[in-house]
């Protein structure tokens, strides 16, 4: 049972980032401050549908690696710079 919430958690939060490359927009914040959760990130991180780049302030950009919207990005960091971190996979045809 834990399993299928995990599930369902991760695609709520898929929704929620999906919803934010497609507009644009900063990626959501994780709770407490926001609505996603960290568990349904690390889920869609270790199934292989997002990649997380972790730019310093800890500002984070998620890119899509599945789906309709697969390559669309939420809002790029402020200032440019690279990441300090990057966790997930890199599909064929995205950099």
């Amino acid at each position: 049972m834990t399993r299928h919430k995990v599930t369902n958690l991760a695609e709520v939060c898929f929704q929620l980032i999906e919803n934010a490359a497609i507009a644009g927009v900063r990626c959501p914040m994780s709770r407490p401050y926001g609505p996603l959760d960290s568990e349904g990130v690390s889920r869609l991180v270790t199934d292989g549908r997002i990649r997380v780049e972790i730019f310093r302030q800890n500002w984070r950009v998620i890119t899509l690696l599945t789906g309709p919207h697969a390559g669309k990005s939420t809002k790029a960091a402020p200032g440019g710079g690279m990441p300090y971190r990057t966790l997930g996979g890199f599909r064929r045809g995205f950099a």
